[in-house]
């Protein structure tokens, strides 16, 4: 069963389902209702999480400028500000330019160490 993502405890019971037919748990120890994408990083955004990684996934990867990024959702019918893409840039582009085994970031400045 699915624990607690605040005080990491199982539920006592199902609690119905949210807005987008998800189950929803309620936690007897904490009081508190949360469904299983409630832990999740992207818990909270508007957009799902594929399309926000696609965002920055094109503007890390591909040298694109948000305003690029921001046409190329926009041809996908999603209608989204450059602004939006470029807080999930800020947010979630350091953990997907992570590279296993060598301990330092890469992209396009965030996080990446200075050139000597």
């Amino acid at each position: 069963m699915i624990t607690c993502p605040t005080c990491e405890r199982p539920p006592t019971k199902r609690d119905g389902r949210d807005h987008r037919d998800r189950q929803s748990y309620a936690c007897g120890p904490c009081r508190r209702d949360f469904t299983a994408g409630s832990s999740s990083i992207f818990a909270g955004y508007r957009w799902p999480a594929e399309v926000i990684l696609a965002a920055v996934r094109w503007y890390l990867s591909y040298s694109l400028s948000i305003r690029q990024v921001t046409e190329l959702l926009a041809e996908r019918g999603i209608d989204v500000s450059p602004r939006t893409v470029l807080t999930w840039a800020h947010s979630f582009g350091p953990q997907l330019c992570w590279r296993p085994g060598d301990g330092v970031p890469k992209g396009k400045g965030l996080g990446a160490p200075a050139a000597t």
